[in-house]
């Protein structure tokens, strides 16, 4: 079955604690699929983006996309998306491809 969203558990330091102290808090962040390709395609479509896919892969469960066609500029693309969403949010590894693969082989 296709996994549509990634959790993993994130925290940051109390406000004005010492950096030095141990994180005592961590919350779990849902990431949506859906809503990632939404984006991807929205911030890449002046890039050559045409249609994206992304997808969870790995024993880590790696977030990854995959975008067509070929000549879509994934460096670019990756500067955008660094600068201005949640790291959570930044594929791990993003390829661009002659036509996008099956999400739901592994």
């Amino acid at each position: 079955m296709l996994e549509t969203k990634r959790t993993f558990l994130s925290g940051c330091p109390a406000p004005g604690a010492p950096l030095g102290e141990p994180i005592p808090d961590v919350r779990p962040i849902a990431v949506e699929v859906a809503e990632l390709e939404r984006r991807l395609l929205e911030v890449g479509s002046d890039l050559g983006v045409g249609a994206v896919t992304v997808a969870l892969r790995g024993p880590d469960r790696q977030l990854c996309a995959c975008i067509y066609p070929e000549g879509a500029d994934v460096e670019a693309l990756m500067g955008r998306i660094r600068e201005t969403w949640d790291e959570w949010d930044v594929p791990l590894h993003v390829v661009a491809g002659a036509e996008l693969p099956n999400r739901d082989s592994e």
